[in-house]
């Protein structure tokens, strides 16, 4: 009877521990569970983002996050992005940008305009010590060349290719001078320099196929309706640099400058009326 007691206590005893064992292990196999769902998540979701070449924080919520806009460290961007770093903020994928290396192979400062010749052929005009430089590329700007080195100024600072072919370029470093190309920027013929101009900052063509140049220091608008060959100046709007030109699709022309000044033109360039005054207007 002794015997037959002990054997039942000790097959409680057994049981209890049993059950306590498949209790640890039930919770030892969750945790791990939990654990490797983690992990396998972390490895899929980061190694998605991972394939993002850059990421640029567009907004914000909250009060405070609005300092993120200038700072750097609440998130990151390039290539292997894993996340950004602080709460609140909406990141939206762009494409990667790749460094073309101008600066360092042929030495510009600065590269001040760019225009589409034709679907994937591009001329950049750029800023160097040693002059003013055009480069083309015909594969989307993959690779460079240079096609023109003008010695006599520094800068290259606007192009325009209006409807009939025709490459303009406008000039900086007290020259203001404009050029014509007719084959694509590979040859450059002076049209003169703009009378009072330092520089030509801005290049459009309006519908009627009128180009217009905007200038400074003066900020002079000049206008040309024979490919160039001479140019008319029009009444100056108030500013002492025209910085851009715009035309709407009523013919309507606006001129941003210096001073934060916002003009517009109901008679192509006749009259001006003042829109905006006070900070900086750029393009």
């Amino acid at each position: 009877m002794i015997q037959s007691s002990y054997k039942f206590q000790r097959s409680k005893e057994e049981r209890k521990t049993s059950h306590t064992i498949r209790k640890r292990n039930f919770w030892l196999i969750n945790i791990y569970r939990k654990i490797i769902s983690f992990i396998l998540f972390f490895f899929f979701s980061t190694t998605a983002l991972s394939q993002a070449d850059y990421w640029l924080q567009t907004d914000w919520s909250g009060e405070a996050g609005q300092q993120m806009w200038s700072d750097n460290t609440k998130y990151l961007e390039g290539n292997g992005v894993e996340a950004e770093k602080s709460t609140g903020a909406l990141c939206l994928y762009y494409p990667y940008w790749r460094k073309i290396g101008l600066d360092t192979i042929y030495r510009v400062g600065a590269v001040y305009d760019i225009v589409e010749i034709e679907p994937g052929i591009l001329v950049v005009a750029t800023e160097s010590d040693s002059g003013g430089k055009i480069f083309r590329s015909s594969d989307y700007g993959d690779t460079w060349s240079q096609i023109m080195h003008f010695l006599n100024f520094n800068f290259c600072r606007s192009l325009l290719l209006t409807n009939d072919g025709l490459l303009f370029l406008g000039t900086n470093s007290d020259s203001g001078y404009i050029f014509r190309s007719d084959d694509s920027g590979y040859t450059w013929v002076n049209m003169g320099k703009l009378e009072g101009a330092t520089r030509i900052n801005s290049l459009l063509e309006t519908n009627d196929g009128t180009v217009y140049a905007g200038t400074g220091w003066n900020g002079d608008i000049f206008f040309t309706q024979d490919a160039g060959t001479t140019w008319i100046k029009v009444t100056q709007p108030p500013s002492t640099d025209v910085w851009n030109l715009r035309e709407d699709n009523s013919g309507r022309i606006y001129a941003a400058g210096a001073g934060g000044s916002l003009s517009r033109s109901t008679n192509q360039g006749q009259t001006w009326d003042t829109l905006l005054t006070g900070g900086h207007l750029y393009r």
